[in-house]
């Protein structure tokens, strides 16, 4: 067993897993020295899994030469559901390469493509899906999805360039039907394709004026024991200073029902600025939880934001819990990244503040989603606040990333193991807070 301290000197640190898994795979990107996996307990001990190739290198952060491998950003790589391959893209010049490791670091098989990008594993962990051709993201070129099965060593093409342009966040919803976000001209849509190829479009919004008409998906749950998706939509309001999100519910064969909208008050000709914002969904079995801002100002009287956990109740919402909005010296909370145990008993919220205030401490609170009580409440540094890492390893316990600043660097991260029940962490600090590392 080792600990993360020993990378103590300019680290970035990503980490992809899927499900609830004990121990997590940690991907380290030292300034100096071999990308290297990581694997981490809930128990906080830590374990070297392997390396990559030493001229493996990330490109603006690690020192970097023109004749090595150059990885784009930290989502240049993608782990297996069971953390024992990574999917690697790299470059070197106009020389684009696919790399498939096994995370001991010894290479499984190559192949020559267009740069990829947004690659995501079948949740079987036979392959992966991926998008090619980054010319696109400059206008010279479509997007096409393709497929890269890992046993037989062979790439297929899902959708072709023709038919989406700029496909993102690819999600699989089974091993058989991949889904994705398609940015068009003239909106976004949600589309599905079978693994034969089908394309299914499910929710399509165009970019349309007035209040409340939106062409932007945010955000998108699956659930597999109601087999539908929770589709956050409306994260681009008309005008900019009016946001009026929504929650529709998609079926696999594209009939889409909104089951979540703002009040008309919000839309009346007064009303200066608002937010209706559903900052989080969360699928725990059958029950489906939102974490939802509200605010509206008009001339000569505001409304004071508020925070909720709601928990959907057939066609309509219960209130779990109220948070906590006013963080006093003219501040506010905000609130971000729930996420609930796996037993679907506990939530764990980001709570951060509107403007810096050095005597409010962030905090990360815990909530027992059965009877509304705040559980936990961890206070953290008051120059923090939370990346958008925060992953159950059980019932009792999560890992979560915090970003600081300091020390000339930018926006960083660090791990902490938190107990849910217990009033002290569970384990060590893994990487202390002095220590910049980076979390996607």
């Amino acid at each position: 067993m080792t600990s993360l301290v020993a990378w103590a000197v300019a680290t970035m640190v990503s980490f992809a897993v899927q499900g609830f898994n004990n121990p997590v795979i940690v991907t380290i990107f030292p300034y100096e020295g071999s990308i290297t996996f990581v694997s981490v307990a809930q128990d906080g001990s830590t374990q070297i899994v392997g390396e990559l190739p030493a001229d493996y290198r990330l490109w603006q952060y690690q020192t970097y030469s023109a004749d090595q491998r150059h990885l784009e950003s930290p989502d240049s790589i993608a782990l297996s559901p069971d953390g024992q391959f990574a999917a690697v893209s790299t470059s070197r010049g106009e020389d684009f390469m696919l790399d498939v490791f096994r995370t001991n670091g010894t290479l499984h098989f190559s192949i020559g493509t267009e740069t990829p990008v947004l690659a995501e594993w079948r949740p079987d962990g036979s392959g992966f899906a991926f998008v090619t051709n980054y010319a696109a993201y400059n206008g010279d070129a479509d997007l096409g999805v393709m497929y890269l099965d890992a046993t037989a060593r062979q790439v297929r093409q899902l959708i072709p360039r023709s038919r989406v342009t700029l496909p993102y966040d690819l999600v699989w919803s089974s091993s058989d039907e991949l889904s994705l976000i398609a940015r068009e001209e003239s909106g976004s849509a949600l589309l599905s394709v079978s693994f034969d190829g089908v394309v299914t479009a499910l929710l399509e919004l165009t970019w349309n004026g007035g209040p409340g008409t939106f062409g932007s998906i945010c955000e998108r749950e699956w659930s597999p024991n109601m087999q539908v998706w929770y589709v956050v939509v409306g994260c681009i309001g008309s005008p900019e200073s009016i946001v009026l999100e929504e929650l529709y519910r998609v079926t696999p064969d594209g009939t889409a029902q909104r089951v979540l909208t703002a009040p008309e008050a919000y839309r009346a000709p007064d009303v200066f600025q608002a937010r209706h914002n559903i900052a989080g969904v969360e699928i725990a079995g059958d029950e489906v939880y939102v974490l939802l801002q509200e605010w509206m100002f008009v001339p000569d009287t505001e409304v004071a934001p508020t925070w909720h956990i709601l928990r959907m109740r057939g066609e309509s919402w219960e209130e779990v819990v109220s948070l906590p909005s006013v963080a006093g010296n003219n501040d506010a909370f905000s609130y971000t990244h729930a996420a609930t145990s796996p037993n679907g008993r506990y939530m764990a919220v980001g709570r951060y503040r509107y403007l810096v205030d050095p005597t409010i401490a962030n905090a990360l609170l815990v909530v027992d989603l059965m009877t509304g009580d705040i559980v936990r409440t961890i206070d953290l540094l008051a120059v923090a606040s939370f990346s958008d890492a925060l992953l159950w390893f059980s019932d009792d316990a999560f890992l979560y990333g915090v970003n600081y600043y300091g020390q000339g660097y930018p926006m960083m991260s660090n791990f902490l193991l938190v107990a849910a029940m217990d009033a002290q962490l569970s384990g060590e600090i893994v990487v202390p807070l002095n220590d910049p590392v980076w979390l996607p």
